[in-house]
């Protein structure tokens, strides 16, 4: 089986080091303090990428920080979320999983996590679209943002097709060319989007600085034709110069700064499709289907990881898909269609864990590939119509916030009545709140120039804090605690890929 290479190059420290004032002061666990401070450098859509890493004596990941990557089939992850992670080689995970009332009576949901809230929205199909905003306690209508926008330095970035805005006010319009925008994403100062439209499918790379006061010359911009009329994005993603776009119809696009190349030719009557992209250490991974597998890229070619992650057993191996993925406590997760398999990469063996199944029925069967076949069929629906997605995965202050989906977001109807025991249709349009110890993160309150938080640990708690802004806490173990004592740091590398920013630097912090 091809493994997942793990590569970490950087400054290496001690953390005994860092921590040795208040270690040697009594050995006592309250004193434990870190301050980082880093520069993130001018905006230009960049994945910021890993703060630090740390390891015990035998090599084995303890913790870490960094901001996560992602593209999970709707939008871009919030990359100004820094996560911070403790943890315990070896030892099993035991998730506190609570369900979250619904946010729609649609039977899908699609997550966001944006400036730090928690979004929901049902996909198209649904009637029940109105964007929802979690306030950890009940749903509320977000009235005042786009689905799915984003913060490009101290403003929102979105796109209200024709146009595209920033702070609300147009730097691409199109409105004079009948012609729509769709699947945008910002990276190596470019703005690149899909315009459609008669005679026009197109991903074109704009070049753009938050900076700037002219509108984008779209003219001018590089541009590579889609090779197919239907074709459309599904995902993006960048690894070090090189921004992918992915397709529903097989295509993934590379432009390298300067021009576009197809990597993988879609194929009519062939599906492949890539659903997801994220950087995981050195490696820019792609969710695909139909092998429910991931593909990497390092930046010279697209390669299969054959079977990573498996197969649940008891189901079949056909018409897979990798639709989301994440990194939450130090680890990769993938959602998996069709029977919303929860996978886990851990980084210390390499091995993937099954960590759940997102919906309690029907009961597991390989004689057909997708839940509710027979049902969907008498019915006159596709036969894969009640098939099981997870939708959303979304690391927020000490929790991973999952979605679930049927194929679509059509309305449950109480003639579906196979599903109507025991409230099995409200699995579909979920969202469940997933906690472990000794995970936490917070939303990055943007300053140019140089940004400091501040760490916080003892024996059964956590702190990741902004300097003037913003707190989290999480529960740890004195294990956890003992590990970070006595572990050491790499810099600027880890799980969260590179690092992406301008300046790093880590102290030590008198109590």
């Amino acid at each position: 089986m091809t493994k997942i290479f793990i590569a970490a190059v950087g400054f290496v420290v001690f953390l005994s080091t860092l921590f040795a004032a208040s270690v040697r002061a009594a050995d006592d666990p309250a004193a434990l303090r870190m301050t980082i401070v880093v520069n993130l450098g001018e905006d230009l859509g960049q994945n910021y990428g890993s703060l630090f890493e740390i390891k015990n004596r035998n090599g084995k990941v303890v913790g870490g920080a960094g901001f996560e990557g992602v593209y999970n089939t709707t939008g871009r992850g919030n990359r100004r979320r820094l996560q911070l992670f403790v943890k315990t080689p070896g030892q099993p995970l035991e998730y506190d999983v609570k369900p979250l009332p619904r946010s729609t009576t649609d039977a899908g949901v699609y997550l966001a996590d944006f400036n730090g809230r928690l979004q929901a929205q049902s996909a198209s199909g649904g009637k029940d679209r109105q964007l929802m905003a979690w306030d950890g306690s009940r749903w509320v209508p977000d009235q005042k943002h786009v689905p799915f926008a984003t913060y490009v330095a101290d403003k929102v970035l979105e796109v209200v097709s024709p146009r595209v805005l920033y702070g609300g006010k147009p730097i691409l319009d199109l409105t004079s060319k009948e012609v729509g925008i769709a699947r945008y994403y910002y990276a190596g100062g470019h703005l690149f989007v899909r315009v459609y439209g008669e005679g026009v499918n197109e991903i074109a790379a704009c070049p753009w600085r938050p900076s700037q006061s002219a509108e984008i010359d779209y003219a001018s911009a590089p541009k590579i034709p889609m090779r197919m009329p239907r074709e459309f994005i599904y995902s993006y993603g960048q690894l070090g110069d090189d921004v992918l776009a992915a397709t529903n119809t097989g295509g993934v696009y590379r432009f390298n700064g300067q021009e576009w190349r197809c990597l993988v030719e879609p194929i009519a009557d062939v599906s492949y499709q890539v659903y997801t992209m994220i950087n995981y250490y050195d490696r820019l991974l792609l969710g695909q289907y139909p092998t429910g597998n991931l593909f990497e890229y390092d930046g010279q070619e697209v390669r299969h990881l054959q079977d990573q992650p498996p197969v649940m057993p008891g189901v079949s191996s056909s018409a897979r898909e990798a639709q989301t993925t994440a990194i939450y406590g130090g680890d990769l997760y993938v959602g998996v269609w069709p029977w919303a398999e929860l996978w886990r990469l851990d980084s210390n063996s390499h091995q993937w864990k099954f960590s759940r199944r997102m919906f309690t029925h029907p009961p597991l069967t390989d004689s057909q590939v997708h839940p509710y076949e027979q049902e969907a069929t008498r019915l006159g629906h596709v036969l894969n119509r009640w098939g099981h997605r997870i939708t959303g995965l979304i690391p927020l202050g000490d929790s991973l916030f999952v979605s679930t989906s049927s194929k679509g977001s059509t309305p449950y109807d109480p003639s579906f009545g196979f599903l109507n025991e025991d409230d099995k249709w409200k699995e579909y349009g979920r969202v469940y709140q997933l906690t472990l110890p000794g995970q936490v993160s917070i939303d990055t309150e943007w300053k140019a120039g140089p940004i400091t938080f501040e760490i916080t640990a003892t024996s059964d708690q956590l702190t990741l804090r902004q300097a003037g802004g913003k707190s989290h806490s999480a529960r740890i173990t004195r294990e956890m605690f003992d590990a970070l004592r006595s572990g050491k740091m790499t810099q600027r590398s880890g799980v969260y890929g590179k690092f992406g920013g301008k300046e790093l630097t880590v102290t030590t912090k008198t109590p």
